[in-house]
């Protein structure tokens, strides 16, 4: 199967929606290519809401390399939505608004006390 001969069960995607000068166009991409019922299966660094939440250890990190790498690399291509490393839900939660009926859930690694990622499953819209 070629990636043009139809539509696809689940999707993923590891470590580079924020880096995409269009996610929100990405995720409409994304639903053209999904079956009825797929899955996307998005992962992302891990990031909080609120600017204070993520200055931790890891998320001074995330913010470094965010502004040398992940943001200049999405400003460059032009979009209109560059997000950058430090994505938490709500914003994750507005690149796909309109694109998807169910947020099936987050997966965040248990075992750690600051966890570096997490993993979002969306379901396509049914009709």
């Amino acid at each position: 199967m070629t990636y043009d001969d139809g539509e696809f069960d689940f999707v993923t995607m590891f470590d580079c929606l924020h880096d995409m000068g269009d996610p929100v166009g990405v995720a409409a991409h994304v639903k053209e290519k999904l079956a009825d019922e797929g899955v996307w299966m998005s992962v992302e660094p891990f990031a909080n809401d609120r600017i204070e939440e993520n200055l931790t250890p890891v998320g001074r990190a995330f913010y470094s390399a965010s502004t040398m790498l992940c943001t200049p690399n999405a400003l460059n291509q032009h979009g209109d939505h560059a997000r950058g490393a430090q994505a938490g839900e709500a914003v994750m939660r507005e690149v796909v608004t309109g694109r998807y009926s169910l947020f099936l859930g987050r997966w965040v690694p248990p075992d750690r006390d600051e966890p570096m990622v997490k993993t979002d499953l969306w379901q396509c819209s049914i009709g």
